[in-house]
């Protein structure tokens, strides 16, 4: 009972700025045990809040990245809908939100791929472990206009090695792909002006060996 009494003459050091072994000397012993308790726990709270605002400002760091990030971020399930999407995701294939891609996509594979079996294709790989970069795919936005995606995905297991769900990362490289279209026709172009050519013409090394002749 001394101790439980010592404690609550105690109790104000928890919700003060002040010391708790500062009042060691005027509550004799029961009261110094009661003060070294609550001077324990105040500590323990107090690393408690520090680890709670490291937290805090973790979260903040990366919810700010998440929600300004230029690339799509999603999360996605194995039946075909979204968990979650950037807004950049959404930006990226039309939608005014990402609640409004997450309500309105509901199979992945005929609304966003405009061939559904590469998503097929996708979700075998992931089963099987694998962890895919760079998978090039030709997609639809909301309106059914068409842009060249590339993806980075994986898949998310439980402590069991269960899939729970799917996420990655998706970046806009349809002016990539125009650019090598281009310049794939530009090179066809000369292949067919040099080929056509009735003089012989070719390139050579610096040692004399031929690069290319038509």
């Amino acid at each position: 009972i001394a101790i439980v009494f010592g404690i609550v003459l105690a109790l104000p050091v928890l919700n003060s700025a002040i010391d708790p072994t500062s009042l060691i000397s005027s509550l004799g012993f029961l009261g110094t045990v009661a003060a070294l308790i609550l001077g324990n726990i105040w500590y323990r709270n107090a690393v408690e809040n520090d680890r709670l605002e490291i937290l805090r400002k973790a979260e903040e760091k990366y919810r700010n990245i998440f929600e300004n990030a230029i690339e799509g971020i999603f999360q996605s399930t194995s039946d075909g809908r979204f968990i979650g999407v950037n807004p950049g995701m959404a930006r990226m294939y039309g939608y005014e939100s990402p609640q409004e891609m997450i309500q309105k996509v509901i199979n992945i594979s005929s609304q966003l791929y405009v061939e559904p079996e590469m998503r097929n294709d996708l979700l075998h790989r992931l089963e099987a472990g694998e962890k895919i970069t760079d998978f090039e795919s030709l997609d639809y936005r909301k309106d059914r206009s068409t842009f060249w995606t590339s993806m980075n995905i994986q898949a998310i297991l439980d402590a069991n090695g269960n899939i729970l769900h799917y996420e990655g990362t998706v970046e806009d490289i349809t002016n990539r792909k125009m650019a090598q279209k281009v310049l794939l026709e530009s090179e066809e172009r000369y292949r067919a002006l040099l080929n056509g050519m009735l003089d012989g013409i070719y390139r050579s090394s610096h040692n004399g060996r031929f690069l290319d002749v038509n």
